[in-house]
């Protein structure tokens, strides 16, 4: 007998797998045929922050009780809770802001593609500190599920691995240092995804947790969460601007084109998306978006970049789809062979 876990959950976990793919397209695209955008990366980030966090207040504001004021809203209930808790918010903004502006470290050490393999092993990260943390119970089948996963998304890149590796791409260590040059990469990039996991999974607990005497909503959680990440944010912004001021240009929007502003709205959707998923489904609900989006954008790149399609991608797809598959349905036989 095979039971599914709900349509709703589908198709949200489906929606962020196309939100995902359309904004991998759209940071090559932006990049108008440049190895480098001319925009700041780092604007957008920002850019999207306010307006999520707007998008929150607005929102907080028409959903206050009736005769309450739009202040007493926002003062109260949003920010009304004990200091100490209120900081614990700061943790995944502030780790989310550093592994944004780490991804420049991790590509002066490593190819592209390598990092996007080494960057897969969040998934079994997130499924061990889900288990550890949050005492999350996985069946047999659903550990096996994420490895299948892991495999499959691993296999769908080994064609970028496989090919000559360019040295123009990497600051690799010369041969004073050859084990550290050899080896900073992938630790500094594994450390990197436990961080990364660590900050999903920490979220994940923040939007479940019980607070205001269940007054709490999603969208007040929201505003704690993006109200650090804008500081975060424009902290990392304006320390670049002061060290490299003529890079910026005259202008933050220096060098944007349609393509940044679709990022920008792409950011936006996926960030509220995403907030939504933690707390109502769960990490693993992001992990089957991310293997998805995976799998559209590589489609999407093949179809308008011209990108070819290997049987290392095939393979690397239909493991993603049989993991998805067994960790999302029951199958009583599979349960049986596997305990």
């Amino acid at each position: 007998m095979v039971r599914c876990n709900g349509a709703p959950n589908l198709a949200a976990i489906l929606f962020l797998s196309v939100i995902v793919a359309f904004g991998g397209v759209a940071t090559e695209l932006s990049y108008l045929g440049k190895n480098a955008p001319k925009y700041d990366p780092k604007v957008v980030v920002c850019l999207a922050e306010a307006m999520k966090l707007g998008i929150c207040y607005i929102v907080v504001g028409y959903q206050r009780p009736k005769g309450q004021s739009w202040l007493a809203a926002f003062i109260l209930d949003v920010w009304g809770i004990p200091f100490c808790r209120l900081l614990l918010y700061a943790v995944p903004a502030f780790i989310y802001s550093l592994m944004n502006n780490m991804v420049f470290l991790f590509l002066g050490l490593e190819t592209p593609a390598e990092l996007q393999l080494l960057w897969n092993f969040k998934i079994v990260a997130t499924t061990f500190l889900l288990s550890c943390f949050l005492k999350r119970r996985f069946a047999s089948r659903q550990w096996f599920a994420v490895f299948i996963l892991c495999f499959g998304v691993v296999f769908s890149e080994m064609g970028h691995i496989l090919k000559p590796r360019k040295q123009a791409n990497v600051k690799s260590m010369q041969s004073s240092e050859p084990l550290l040059g050899e080896f900073l990469g992938p630790v500094v990039t594994l450390a990197g995804t436990v961080v990364m996991a660590f900050a999903n999974v920490f979220c994940e607990y923040l939007y479940k947790l019980d607070e205001n005497d269940g007054r709490d909503s999603l969208w007040m959680k929201n505003i704690r969460l993006y109200t650090f990440g804008v500081i975060a944010n424009v902290f990392a912004y304006l320390v670049d601007y002061m060290n490299h001021p003529v890079s910026h240009g005259n202008s933050p929007f220096y060098g944007f084109n349609p393509w940044a502003w679709g990022i920008f709205v792409n950011a936006t959707a996926s960030g509220l998306l995403i907030s939504a998923i933690l707390k109502y489904l769960d990490n693993i609900a992001l992990i089957h978006a991310d293997a998805i989006g995976t799998i559209l954008t590589t489609i999407l790149s093949a179809l308008l970049f011209r990108l070819k399609i290997d049987v290392w991608f095939v393979a690397g797809a239909l493991l993603i789809i049989g993991g998805v598959y067994m960790h999302k349905v029951e199958i009583e036989i599979l349960d049986t062979c596997l305990d």
